[in-house]
């Protein structure tokens, strides 16, 4: 969640101080390999709660005998796409209403999936992220010296 707010389209930013902006061009910086471990985490954590609660989350209506947390599914799904999309081209989608894989989220609210179905575009977002993760070009550290320079320079600068 703290790198939506670096990448947050600026029409839904009220402000954005000198700081923010000189933030927001070192984005690429807070990128690394590790990433990929972080959002693969969050989904099959995602996943496990989805299944381990075998209900269906806030009154959703899921096909009848296949209760699951759409909720969480929608999680999964989003954590999914945007994950690989970082790996693929090193910027976040925050919206990600753009993206093809979005009517399958949209599937998910409606009820219109069941578990089998949901689980197999799962399977399918996660060998995307994952594949995504074998060609990288991303580094596999952070780079913590420029984040690192820009933090001092805020705090001698009075910004911070």
């Amino acid at each position: 969640t703290a790198l939506e707010l670096l990448w947050m389209p600026l029409l839904f930013v009220e402000e954005l101080a000198p700081p923010g902006a000189a933030l927001r061009q070192l984005r690429s910086a807070f990128l690394s390999k590790h990433l990929h471990f972080r959002y693969r985490g969050f989904v099959e954590s995602q996943r496990q709660r989805m299944v381990q609660d075998g209900r269906s989350a806030h009154g959703h209506n899921i096909p009848a005998g296949e209760p699951y947390d759409y909720k969480a599914a929608c999680h999964a799904l989003r954590l999914c796409v945007q994950g690989a999309r970082l790996l693929e081209i090193w910027m976040l989608p925050v919206d990600i209403s753009v993206r093809p894989e979005y009517s399958i989220i949209q599937g998910v609210r409606q009820g219109e999936l069941t578990l089998g179905a949901f689980l197999a575009h799962l399977d399918d977002l996660r060998a995307r992220l994952d594949s995504a993760f074998v060609a990288t070009t991303l580094p596999e550290e952070p780079d913590r010296e420029r984040v690192h320079e820009w933090l001092i320079a805020t705090r001698e600068a009075g910004d911070a």
